[in-house]
C-alpha cells in the first residue's frame, strides 16, 4: 500500500538516505521548524491544464502512441463561432465534473481567451470554472503583451473564472521572470483595479533548471548556502507576485525514468514550503503541479514513465501532504507529449477513478462508485506497457482503488499464456482490502521470453465469495528482439471492460479478415488493428470508406515542408479515368472540418500552403480505370512527374523526387484515414483486406462503446509459421541484471536492415525488416511509415526549427548512378535521408555499415545521427578527414569516439560500425580502430538522419546502407 506519511517525517528521513552532508542536514532541520502554514482556502482546489485545440474533432489517426477515448467527428456546430465547437467544450466539461475536478486552467493560443467564456456561457455546468494561463514567451513583445490582455479582460468579466475573494486567479505556462510579471501586473491592476491573484510557474530556482538542483541532490553536493540562496529566490518571486508555484519536474534519469518522489518532496516543495510559510508571506498562496506521465518518443526520444498509475499517485499524494491552495495538473489534452489526464483508449478511465478517489478525500467524502459501475467486479486496475523491447522488465501494476468505505478482503492471481493459451509465466496470489489504496507490482525479465511474440494476461479473482476470471478482453503485451519506441502504458480497469455478446474475430484469406461483434450497449467504433494502428474502423451504412475495397483503390498523397521552410504550390494532379472522387483531410488544423469530398479528374492546387503540418489527400479509383491510369503531378517548381496507378499497387509506396524542400509520397492506401462517425449500433460485421506493415504484423480487433468501455480481441499473427526453426544472438541491456545480456533469439526477432534504392519506389527507401522501419529521402520518416506524425516536426531529426538550414534548396538527397551503380548524393547544405526510431536501437547491439565517397575532407561533416534536438545515441561524423563519433549513454553523458581512421577524399570507403553495448569498434576499409570503451544503452529512442545536422553537413555520396541488430564477431 503506497502511504505518505507527514512531510517532515518524509523530507528527514529521505534526506538521509540521499547522503547529504551533516551541515545541509543541520540547514534541512533548521528550516523544517517553520510553523505550519494556514491555507487560503477551505481546501485545495484542483485543475487541469487544457490546450482545446487537441479536441475530440480532431484526426488522431496514425499520429500519437495514444488516442482520446471520446472522439466524435459529431460533437460539431453548424457554424461554428470559435475554433471550439460548443457540444464539445461542454463533453470536456462534464468530463472534468465527473472527475470531481474544480475546472481547467486554459493555455489559449494567439486568439487570446473570449471563445472559453462565450462556451462556458453557453454551457454552464455546476462547479466548472476555468483558471487564465499566461504564456511567459510571449512578455518578449509588445504584440505578445495584447495578446495576454486578451486572456486577462475576458477572464475578469466572466462568472466562470475562479475568483477567490473576488480575484482572478491567473497562472502562467513558461517564462518571464518575476519582476517582468510584477511590471506587467502593476499595469493591469492600475487599469483594472486590485482584482488579481497572480501565480507564475516556476520551474528553476537561481537561475538553474531544477533537474540541475537534481543532479546535485542526488549526489549528495547539495549546501547550506545552496539551501539559503534558493530560499532567497523563492522569496523575492513571492514578493514581486501573489505566491508561489512549483512545477514537479524531476525524472529518475536511469532505469525505467520514473518521477522523482522524494527529489519533488524533499527539495522542491520542501524548500519552497518553508519560505511560503514564514509569517511574511501569510496572505501569499501556494500552488503546486501533478504529474501523470510524458510518453512520446516521437517528438523528442525521452520519456517520463506514468509507471502505470504511479506518476499520477505519487504526485498527486506528494502535493495533496504539502496542503497547497491550487493544484495544477498538466495536461488534460496534450496529444504531442501524451500526458493526458483525460479519459484515453489506453488509459481508460482509470485517471477518472484515481481523481475521484482523491478529490473525495480532499472533500472529506466518501468514495463512491462511478454511476453504473458494476458492483459484482472489483475496483482494480491492470497496468503494463503495451509494447517492450528485450531487456526491459515485464511489470504490471495492480491497483485497488476504493470506492466505498467497506472492507471486502478478495485475492488475485495473475498469469500470462502464450498466443495458443499455453501457461508461461504464473505469479503468486495476492490480496487486496478495497477500501484501501493499493498496489501489487510484478516483475519478470523479458529477455527470457524473447520466443514469444506476444503474451496474454489472465486474471484470476475471488470477490465476495464468487470465482471470477478476465482474459478475453486484454491488450496483448508484445515482446520485440531489440527495438521499440512506444513506451506507453495499458491501463485497464476491470469495470470499464465491454463485455461482448459476440465477439467472431478470424482471419479468411492471405491478409483478409473479417469481424462480427454485438455487444449489450451501443458502439462508437469496431476496428481493426496492425501492431496497434488502427488500419480499419466500421462505418455506417452508406457512409464513403477512405481505404481500398473491393469497388476502388485509394492513393493516399502525403505532402510536408521542412522547418525554416514555408512555400506556396499551384498546379493540379490529374489522374485519367472516370468517377474518381478526392477527399482533402483537413481534420489536421483547428478549427477542425469533417473531410469533404469532390468528384473529377484533376485536384487543383491554388496557392496552396506547404509548412510543417503534414497535408494529405485522397484519391479513390474504380478498379476497372486502375490497369490503364495514369497519375500526372504538375506542381511546377515542386513536384513534376508521370506514375502508374499499377506500379504503386505492386510497390505500396512511391516517394516523388521533388525540385525543393517539401517532400511528397504515395501510397496504396489500406488504413483508416479518418474517424468516421459514430455507428450507434449493437453490431458490426465487416471484411477487410490489410496491407499488413510488418513480416509478422500483429493484428486485432478492437471495440469501442459510446460509453468509452472497451473490449480486445486475442491477436492473430500473420506468417508465425515463417523462420520458426531459425534463431541467432542478440545482445541487450537488461533492466534486471543492470548489464547487457546476450540471449538466443528467434530470427524474426533480429532485424537485419538492408535499405534498397529502388527506381520504383522513388525517394521512398524500403527495407524487408517492415515498413515501420521504411526511410525517405528529405522529409519525414512518417510520410513512408504512416506512425507517429503528430501535428508538425515529429519523425525528424530536426525537431528545433533553427536546426535545418534556411538556405537549403532541397531537403532529399538525389539517388544518382555513381561509378556503375545507384547511391545517394548529398549537397552539404540540406539534403539528407531520414529513418525511424528503432533503425538504430537504443538498447541493443547494432552493425551499422556503408560505402561512402568523400569529395571534400575539411571541417565536421555528419554522416549518420540518431537524434532529435539533442543526441538519442550515436552520431557518426567525418573530422578534417578523420572518422569521429560522439555517444550519449542512458544517463546523458557523451562519450567522445576517436577511431583514428582516415577516410579518403575522392573515393570510394566501406565503413562499419560494430557496437556490443559495452564497447565499439570502427572499420575503414580493411582497417580496424581499437575498442573504444562505450558501456550502454543509449540515452532516447529517435530519428536517425544520414547526412548532417544544424551547421555541419556532409558532402559526396552514400549507398550500400545496412543496420543489422546484432554485433559482427
Amino acid at each position: 500500500m503506497l502511504r505518505l506519511a507527514l512531510l517532515t517525517t518524509l523530507m528527514l528521513c529521505v534526506f538521509g538516505v540521499s547522503a547529504q552532508n551533516p551541515d545541509t542536514e543541520k540547514s534541512w532541520q533548521a528550516m523544517l521548524k517553520s510553523g505550519p502554514r494556514k491555507m487560503k482556502v477551505p481546501r485545495t482546489l484542483v485543475y487541469s491544464r487544457a490546450q482545446f485545440k487537441y479536441n475530440a474533432q480532431l484526426n488522431y489517426i496514425g499520429r500519437w502512441v495514444d488516442t482520446p477515448l471520446l472522439v466524435d467527428p459529431e460533437l460539431n456546430d453548424n457554424n461554428p463561432e470559435t475554433r471550439l465547437s460548443s457540444p464539445n467544450f461542454h463533453k470536456m466539461q462534464e468530463t472534468v465534473i465527473s472527475y470531481g475536478m474544480d475546472g481547467l486552467a486554459c493555455l489559449p493560443g494567439k486568439t487570446g481567451s473570449d471563445y472559453l467564456y462565450k462556451l462556458c456561457a453557453k454551457t454552464p455546468v455546476p462547479g466548472f470554472t476555468l483558471i487564465p494561463e499566461l504564456q511567459g514567451s510571449r512578455l518578449k513583445t509588445d504584440e505578445g503583451i495584447k495578446i495576454l490582455e486578451t486572456v486577462i479582460v475576458p477572464a475578469l468579466n466572466s462568472p466562470h473564472s475562479l475568483k477567490i475573494d473576488g480575484k482572478l486567479l491567473v497562472s502562467s505556462y513558461g517564462g518571464g521572470s518575476s519582476k517582468e510579471w510584477k511590471k506587467l501586473f502593476d499595469r493591469y491592476r492600475e487599469k483594472y483595479g486590485d482584482k488579481f491573484i497572480f501565480l507564475p510557474q516556476i520551474g528553476a530556482a537561481c537561475g538553474k533548471y531544477f533537474p540541475y538542483w537534481q543532479g546535485r541532490y542526488k549526489s549528495g553536493a547539495i549546501t547550506p548556502e545552496d539551501i539559503e540562496k534558493i530560499k532567497a529566490d523563492f522569496r523575492e518571486i513571492i514578493r514581486d507576485t501573489d505566491g508561489l508555484y512549483l512545477t514537479a519536474w524531476a525524472i529518475q534519469v536511469e532505469g525505467e525514468r520514473r518521477f522523482a518522489t522524494d527529489f519533488y518532496r524533499d527539495f522542491i516543495i520542501g524548500i519552497g514550503k518553508s519560505v511560503i510559510s514564514e509569517p511574511e508571506f501569510k496572505n501569499k498562496y501556494f500552488a503546486l503541479v501533478v504529474r501523470v506521465g510524458h510518453e512520446n518518443c516521437t517528438r523528442i526520444g525521452g520519456n517520463l514513465s506514468c509507471y502505470g498509475t504511479s506518476t499520477l499517485r505519487e504526485s498527486m499524494e506528494t502535493a495533496m501532504a504539502a496542503k497547497p491552495d491550487i493544484i495544477i495538473i498538466p495536461e488534460w489534452d496534450e496529444q504531442n507529449e501524451n500526458t493526458s489526464l483525460r479519459p484515453t483508449v489506453y488509459n481508460s478511465f482509470s485517471s477518472k477513478r484515481l481523481m475521484r478517489y482523491y478529490m473525495a478525500k480532499l472533500k472529506n467524502e466518501q468514495p463512491a462508485p462511478v454511476p453504473g459501475d458494476d458492483m459484482n467486479i472489483p475496483n482494480l486496475i491492470m497496468s503494463y506497457r503495451k509494447t517492450l523491447c528485450a531487456g526491459e522488465r515485464i511489470n504490471v501494476e495492480l491497483l485497488n482503488v476504493p470506492d466505498s468505505d467497506k472492507n471486502t478482503e478478495y485475492t488475485v492471481e495473475l498469469s500470462f499464456h502464450d498466443i495458443n493459451g499455453k501457461e508461461v509465466i504464473k505469479f503468486p496470489a495476492v490480496k487486496f482490502n478495497s477500501s484501501e489504496l493499493n498496489e501489487h507490482r510484478f516483475f519478470e525479465a523479458s529477455e527470457n521470453y524473447v520466443s514469444h511474440q506476444v503474451l496474454l494476461p489472465k486474471l484470476k479473482i475471488n470477490y465476495k465469495g464468487k470465482d471470477l476470471t478476465f482474459e478475453d478482453g486484454f491488450q496483448y503485451l508484445e515482446l520485440r528482439g531489440t527495438w521499440n519506441w512506444d513506451y506507453k502504458w495499458v491501463k485497464q480497469p476491470l469495470r470499464d471492460m465491454l463485455k461482448p455478446l459476440k465477439a467472431d474475430f478470424k482471419m479468411t484469406g492471405k491478409d483478409a479478415f473479417t469481424v462480427d461483434f454485438a455487444s449489450g450497449e451501443e458502439l462508437a467504433y469496431v476496428e481493426l488493428l496492425d501492431e496497434n494502428a488502427v488500419i480499419y474502423t466500421a462505418q455506417k451504412a452508406g457512409e464513403m470508406i477512405w481505404r481500398e475495397t473491393p469497388e476502388h483503390k485509394v492513393i493516399a498523397f502525403y505532402m510536408q515542408n521542412m522547418p525554416n521552410h514555408e512555400n506556396t504550390l499551384n498546379g493540379s494532379i490529374t489522374i485519367n479515368g472516370k468517377g474518381i472522387k478526392w477527399l482533402t483531410d483537413n481534420s489536421y488544423s483547428w478549427p477542425t472540418d469533417y473531410p469533404s469530398v469532390s468528384e473529377g479528374n484533376t485536384y487543383a492546387f491554388k496557392d496552396f500552403s506547404l509548412s510543417l503540418t503534414p497535408r494529405k489527400i485522397y484519391a479513390a479509383i474504380p478498379v476497372e480505370f486502375t490497369e490503364n491510369a495514369i497519375i500526372e503531378i504538375n506542381l511546377p517548381g515542386f513536384f513534376v512527374q508521370k506514375i502508374p496507378v499499377k506500379q504503386i499497387l505492386a510497390t505500396e509506396i512511391y516517394g516523388v523526387p521533388g525540385m525543393g524542400t517539401p517532400t511528397l509520397t504515395l501510397s496504396r492506401f489500406m488504413r483508416q484515414a479518418f474517424h468516421p462517425k459514430h455507428l450507434k449500433a449493437r453490431e458490426a460485421y465487416f471484411s477487410a483486406g490489410i496491407l499488413p506493415d510488418m513480416p509478422r504484423s500483429i493484428i486485432h480487433m478492437q471495440a469501442i462503446a459510446e460509453s468509452g468501455k472497451i473490449y480486445r480481441s486475442k491477436p492473430i499473427i500473420l506468417n508465425s509459421e515463417k523462420n520458426s526453426g531459425k534463431n541467432g544472438i542478440i545482445t541487450v541491456y537488461s533492466d534486471t541484471v543492470k548489464k547487457p545480456v546476450s540471449v538466443t533469439a528467434p530470427s524474426w526477432q533480429i532485424p537485419d536492415i538492408e535499405y534498397r534504392i529502388n527506381p520504383d519506389t522513388g525517394t521512398v527507401i524500403t527495407c524487408a525488416a517492415g515498413r515501420m522501419l521504411w526511410g525517405l529521402c528529405g522529409g519525414y520518416a512518417a510520410q513512408a511509415t504512416w506512425r507517429g506524425a503528430s501535428e508538425a516536426r515529429d519523425t525528424t531529426a530536426f525537431i528545433s526549427i533553427k536546426s535545418y538550414p534556411k538556405e537549403a534548396v532541397k531537403s532529399a538527397a538525389e539517388i544518382v548512378e555513381k561509378d556503375g551503380s545507384p547511391a545517394w548524393t548529398f549537397d552539404g547544405i540540406g539534403e539528407h535521408l531520414v529513418f525511424p526510431a528503432g533503425a538504430i536501437p537504443r538498447r541493443s547491439a547494432f552493425t551499422l555499415s556503408f560505402d561512402v565517397f568523400l569529395e571534400n575532407p575539411k571541417g565536421k561533416q555528419i554522416l549518420v545521427s540518431n537524434r532529435s534536438h539533442i543526441l538519442g545515441s550515436l552520431e557518426l561524423f567525418m573530422e578534417d578527414g578523420k572518422l569521429k563519433g560522439i555517444f550519449l549513454d542512458n544517463l546523458g553523458n557523451q562519450i567522445q569516439l576517436n577511431s583514428g581512421l582516415a577516410v579518403e577524399t575522392g573515393k570510394w570507403s566501406s565503413v562499419k560500425v560494430v557496437y556490443n553495448l559495452s564497447e565499439m569498434l570502427f572499420h575503414v576499409n580493411e582497417q580496424a580502430s581499437a575498442k573504444l570503451p562505450c558501456p550502454g544503452p543509449g540515452r532516447n529512442d529517435t530519428t536517425t538522419v544520414v547526412g548532417g545536422y544544424d551547421k555541419n553537413w556532409f558532402k559526396g555520396f552514400i549507398k550500400n546502407l545496412k543496420i543489422k541488430h546484432s554485433a559482427d564477431n
